[in-house]
């Protein structure tokens, strides 16, 4: 029944002259149901950028219905920059010399510290160990947690301009790690901590999302699509890792 009501609010997303005021997105928080707000959010939108979300709404809609686990793709383009940029350091002197390099802002990490530091410690953590660089880094316990330390004293020193990436880096890694004191210690850091996308890590964190609903809701505007595409983000990211409970 879920599944027929989501390919009607697929025709209704897509449709023209529908007042999305009038939508009401309840309150269950199961991935299909965060999938049905986010539909109501995508009424506020003018048809024109509707079209535009219909694919990341089918590929979003397929994780969830198949419970796959691949991950998203703006957050694997960045990762895979980061980890390119930190696997030579890491073969040349280990963690020691990915953080010197990191500090000092010199040579491959001259920009993009923040990238390489969360693809080593999202690998450190047992992520995405696709390679054997990537699965020797789990072998030292703490190392994520340190990666974690790094990119929070980074973003605390740093520039006004580099604080929020490094801050931002800290929360993604933070949340991959299940990790709420570093994750809010981060939110005091970001460049905009009431974005939607904070509220589903916060949520993975917590296993609480009865916010969610709301949440995606709430910043329903007809300006962009930056807040739905969050939306479907975040649920892309929970079909992906779930709850750090579960």
């Amino acid at each position: 029944m879920r599944k027929l009501l989501y390919v009607s609010m697929c025709c209704v997303v897509l449709a023209a002259g529908v007042d999305a005021q009038e939508y009401s997105c309840g309150h269950a928080s199961d991935l299909p149901s965060l999938l049905e707000c986010t539909n109501g959010a995508v009424l506020v939108l003018p048809e024109a950028k509707r079209v535009q979300l219909t694919d990341e709404l089918q590929d979003v809609r397929q994780m969830v219905e198949q419970n796959t686990s691949r991950p998203w793709p703006d957050d694997v383009s960045a990762q895979d920059y980061g980890w390119e940029a930190a696997k030579p350091l890491l073969a040349s002197g280990g963690v020691d010399k990915l953080v010197s390099t990191a500090r000092a802002k010199d040579g491959r990490l001259r920009y993009g510290r923040a990238e390489a530091l969360l693809a080593a410690g999202i690998r450190a953590e047992g992520f995405e160990q696709t390679d054997e660089p990537s699965r020797a880094l789990s072998a030292e316990p703490g190392t994520a947690s340190r990666l974690n330390d790094e990119l929070l004293s980074l973003a605390s020193s740093g520039t006004e301009w580099e604080q929020g990436d490094l801050a931002h880096a800290a929360a993604s890694l933070a949340t991959r790690r299940c990790d709420l004191a570093r994750f809010e210690r981060a939110m005091n850091m970001v460049k905009v901590p009431d974005a939607l996308r904070y509220e589903f890590w916060r949520a993975r964190i917590t296993g609480d999302r009865s916010d969610l609903p709301q949440a995606i809701m709430r910043g329903a505007n007809a300006e962009d699509t930056s807040h739905v595409r969050q939306a479907l983000e975040g649920i892309a990211f929970l079909a992906e890792l779930g709850d750090c409970a579960g």
